[in-house]
């Protein structure tokens, strides 16, 4: 009885390391949705996803076995793994986000590659069908879900009725595009102004004003709807940028300076305090002292190259490193948990900044006008190129560590 009771508890163990070796192969497969646009950190809010009450249960003793699920989706028979899933409910609470997961992929695996109008015609229709995908959308699309309808919105209408249609999608009552109109309505302000420059041989795409993107979803339907000139759109565009441009400066030594990357932003900067309302400004920069170099974003960097005799006198002589890296289209660098920086002055009046990331075997060293990178791991300087001192170089940085 010993050996049986042995041969038994091995025999458990075994199922619950190959069970959990089932979910982790299963989360692999999930592949990630990219829908940020390229110039855009922007993407649709993905909060973590629950099942309601309803459609989980506690039973520690129903184990799903994932090992077919799978399979099916690595080879793309998402249909087939739905229709499993759909006897999987009630879900136990432990596999609740493998189930998720693969309820998201399959929905992916079937909108990738249709057209907007297509996608929100499958996500009905799954609604209706799948009894797994209707538990997981019982309370609206998942963040992932909507991710996927956001990469339909790249794919081409078809050229007869194109306006009518794009307008159609943006302006539909429907769960994808209303959780994507309150998530990020970007992807729908790039979606018609690409369907405009489709549209309108005098439309250039992309070059839009800082407004609510609500407004411009707005602008663009109304555009698209009426088929007017859109000489109209891009007068009103240029009045709201202008009127931006022309709005009273904040008191003290203050500069405006427009967005090289946003038409119609601009950003006020406080020369005396060497302050800026830009979003990096804002988020790294104001605890560093004003003595100290990592207190200037790009815009400020070129305000001091343009007027030196602003800057404090400790901060002066760190001038020299400002135009490399202003050259580059970057403010200077600030510490930060994921940013080791090290500014200093050699004996002979040369000033230096070296950076580190931790984790990284290159560090880089600015000075004499000039970016070096140093790998310590390989003992070597990037393409060769070695700067006077290297000895002592080496020893800064790895003191920086």
């Amino acid at each position: 009885m010993e050996w049986v009771s042995l041969a038994v508890f091995i025999g458990i163990i075994f199922f619950l390391i190959k069970r959990r070796s089932n979910k982790k192969s299963l989360s692999e497969a999930i592949s990630p949705i990219v829908t940020a646009h390229a110039d855009s950190t922007k993407k649709p809010a993905s909060q973590k996803t629950h099942l309601p009450r309803k459609h989980l249960c506690s039973d520690d003793k129903k184990y799903l076995n994932f090992d077919k699920i799978d399979e099916k989706i690595s080879n793309e028979q998402f249909r087939p793994a739905l229709r499993q899933l759909d006897g999987f409910l009630p879900v136990p609470e432990t596999d609740e986000d493998f189930f998720i997961n693969a309820v998201e992929e399959c929905f992916y695996g079937l909108a990738n590659g249709k057209k907007p109008q297509a996608a929100l015609a499958l996500y009905d229709e799954l609604r209706e069908k799948s009894a797994a995908f209707a538990a997981v959308t019982e309370d609206g699309p998942t963040g992932e879900m909507v991710s996927s309808f956001a990469e339909c919105l790249d794919n081409s209408l078809p050229s007869k009725g194109k306006a009518a249609a794009a307008v159609a999608i943006a302006r539909a009552d429907h769960p994808l595009v209303a959780a994507l109109r309150s998530t990020a309505p970007h992807k729908l302000v790039e979606f018609l102004d690409t369907i405009a420059e489709e549209v309108f041989d005098d439309w250039a795409s992309g070059d839009l004003p800082d407004i609510p993107d609500a407004e411009l979803l707005e602008k663009f339907c109304t555009l698209l709807e009426e088929r007017t000139s859109p000489e109209a759109l891009e007068a009103e565009f240029a009045a709201i940028v202008q009127a931006k441009a022309d709005a009273p400066l904040p008191e003290g030594n203050t500069l405006r300076v427009q967005s090289r990357s946003t038409r119609g932003r601009f950003y006020d900067l406080n020369l005396d305090e060497l302050t800026c309302t830009c979003q990096d400004w804002q988020e790294k920069r104001t605890t560093q002292p004003k003595t100290m170099p990592g207190r200037l974003c790009k815009h400020l960097l070129s305000a001091v190259l343009d007027k030196p005799d602003i800057l404090p006198p400790h901060l002066a002589q760190f001038y020299a490193l400002f135009e490399p890296v202003a050259r580059e289209g970057r403010g200077m660098p600030v510490p930060s948990p994921r940013l080791s920086v090290c500014y200093g002055v050699r004996d002979n009046g040369t000033p230096f900044v070296l950076t580190h990331e931790p984790g990284s075997p290159w560090a880089n060293v600015i000075v004499q006008g000039q970016r070096y990178g140093y790998n310590a791991e390989e003992d070597r300087w990037s393409y060769q190129r070695v700067p006077e001192d290297a000895a002592f170089w080496k020893k800064k940085l790895a003191e920086l560590g």
